[in-house]
């Protein structure tokens, strides 16, 4: 794998694509595959042959078909039965069903046994607010009702990945910040403190596709065509037993509907924004600086310090 600190990912093999066919029958039309081209290198990099590459978000089976291309054994969980049937029709068409096991499920409900031992788990994690069409399953993550609760599911998930990962192996999370309307998620920020309390960070890739639209240069907007690759070691100096979800904001709201604490794990996450944390004011016509007081940063709330 090349030293550059990105990754361009210029084309897509017709051969390994996503077929048409099986791309139609997805609620999502398949817009969330990743690319072959995406998970090779890291296959080859961080696992050997005859290792178990794990992904926790199976999707359309992507990194379980590069992982079996490099005489990996693959393993994946999805909580979709669809897409569970599209993975094997998928890798079926090329012949490398073999060495390959399906868990229908989200792996944070699956025992050891059901999920031996891996060398890697590589993945490209479900984004916030692509509203899901397909049957509803409660570990749905693209059916996530608030970002909050996206978080939760992904920091779930990566807890058992946790469990899961062998001494000396590696967790590789491809992620993007998202643009919803107005407003930008830190996902992937978001994503790699949840990760940082697992794992030890190793290094990022910044992958970089391919786009056909025009440079408008209109505003500070960008494309969007670029996502990150985070990679983790196992920590084997953390205590797992210490690796739990950060605390949540114990402010009161200020609503005077709820009197339930802020919910919120970061200050994307809060919902209510100045109705539940109100600026403070110098006098009656005199703002504070910040139209209003975020709930979290990061992990620690600023209302307890």
């Amino acid at each position: 794998m090349a030293s550059h600190s990105w990754l361009l990912l210029d084309h897509e093999s017709p051969r390994y694509r996503l077929p048409e066919d099986l791309r139609a029958r997805d609620p999502l039309g398949g817009r969330d595959c990743g690319w072959i081209e995406q998970m090779l290198p890291f296959v080859r990099q961080f696992s050997a042959q005859g290792d178990t590459v794990f992904d926790p978000f199976a999707g359309f089976g992507t990194t379980l078909l590069a992982a079996r291309l490099e005489d990996r054994l693959a393993s994946g969980c999805e909580v979709d039965a669809g897409r569970i049937d599209l993975i094997r029709e998928r890798l079926a068409r090329h012949e490398l069903a073999h060495g390959t096991t399906l868990l229908h499920g989200s792996c944070d409900a699956l025992d050891d046994a059901a999920l031996p031992p891996f060398a890697l788990c590589l993945t490209n994690v479900p984004y916030f607010g692509c509203r899901w069409t397909g049957a509803p399953v409660g570990s749905q993550l693209y059916d996530s009702q608030s970002y909050a609760q996206h978080l939760d599911g992904l920091r779930n998930v990566f807890h058992r990945v946790r469990a899961g990962l062998r001494e000396g192996g590696a967790c590789i999370a491809m992620v993007q910040n998202i643009r919803l309307g107005e407003r930008v998620l830190p996902l992937a920020f978001d994503l790699a403190r949840i990760l940082g309390s697992l794992f030890t960070m190793e290094e990022e890739r910044v992958l970089v596709y391919p786009h056909d639209g025009e440079e408008t240069g209109s505003d500070m907007r960008t494309d969007r065509r670029h996502e990150y690759a985070l990679v983790w070691s196992f920590a084997s100096n953390v205590n797992a037993s210490t690796c739990k979800a950060p605390p949540r904001c114990s402010m009161p709201c200020a609503r005077k509907d709820t009197a339930s604490p802020c919910s919120a794990a970061s200050p994307a996450g809060c919902t209510t924004r100045k109705a539940r944390h109100p600026q403070t004011r110098t006098s009656a016509s005199t703002p504070t600086r910040s139209a209003w007081t975020p709930c979290c940063n990061g992990c620690a709330c600023r209302a307890s310090r």
